[in-house]
């Protein structure tokens, strides 16, 4: 089966599960507001790369139709 999603879906995703862990894991709890939002999209911009293959199985799920098994 072909890659059915651009880099750009798949690096999209992956910011977003990346902001998604950082924000709910309670990190620089001393920052407040917009400074803690800066510091948290520098870390996105860093490490979102670690969330590729798991972006890429979202994608895959969610695009997959409810009710087919994997290798169905």
């Amino acid at each position: 089966m072909g890659n059915r999603f651009n880099d750009e879906d798949i690096e999209a995703e992956a910011r977003a599960m990346m902001r998604d862990m950082i924000e709910r894991s309670g990190w620089y709890p001393s920052l407040r507001g917009e400074e803690r939002q800066q510091r948290i999209e520098q870390d996105v911009d860093q490490n979102w790369p670690l969330m590729v293959p798991d972006a890429r199985k979202r994608l895959e799920e969610r695009d997959r139709p409810i009710g087919k098994a994997e290798g169905v």
